[in-house]
């Protein structure tokens, strides 16, 4: 069985609207967005976004999709600091200039109202504490932490300050606090040891 190609202005479209939707929610929030000014913004007729999309959830569903970056990679050298250093700085230059920076907040506030939101936003989160787990549980394995650790509940623990200072306190996210947050994590005289 053969497979059409997708039509390129299809494509085009569907990207066109996806973008606006992306853009008017990182400039008002959930609470002004509407099928009209998306058309409006991105120049599609109303009539051919609602033929791709039934419904405004599913929309903007589709064009967080979009963006969903991959958690960042775990790197493994061998050293949980340096570990935990590079996972860091990628994750928190997810959170402050990737996509979904500026979509954070909206997407929080409408995932109080909506389950289909809610969802989406775990999945993003999640996806990032598991890489992070995974992390920690490599370094209980190698004896750089305590066997005894909750790599649960210490990737929630980095993952929840970083979200914290991003959603609630704006305090910066940068090179000073990704070191204080591996020094209270790993000591540099490991404690166990």
């Amino acid at each position: 069985m053969v497979t059409a190609e997708p039509d390129p202005r299809i494509t085009r479209t569907r990207q066109r609207a996806m973008a606006s939707v992306l853009q008017l929610l990182a400039e008002g929030g959930f609470d002004g967005l509407s099928m009209e000014g998306i058309a409006q913004r991105s120049g599609v007729a109303k009539s051919t976004i609602y033929r791709h999309w039934n419904t405004l959830p599913q929309l903007v569903l589709d064009a967080f999709a979009s963006i969903n970056p991959t958690p960042p990679a775990v790197v493994s050298t061998g050293s949980l600091r340096d570990d935990l250093h590079a996972f860091l700085t990628q994750l928190a230059a997810g959170v402050t200039t990737g996509p979904w920076a500026s979509l954070m907040a909206p997407l929080v506030a409408a995932a109080e109202r909506d389950e289909q939101f809610r969802a989406l936003i775990h999945d993003f989160v999640e996806s990032r504490r598991r890489h992070l787990s995974n992390l920690f549980q490599a370094a209980i394995d190698r004896g750089d932490l305590p066997p005894d650790s909750d790599p649960d509940l210490l990737a929630g623990l980095i993952g929840g300050n970083l979200f914290y200072r991003r959603l609630i306190s704006r305090e910066p996210i940068d090179d000073k606090l990704i070191a204080q947050l591996t020094e209270v994590l790993i000591p540099r005289r490991q404690r166990h040891a």
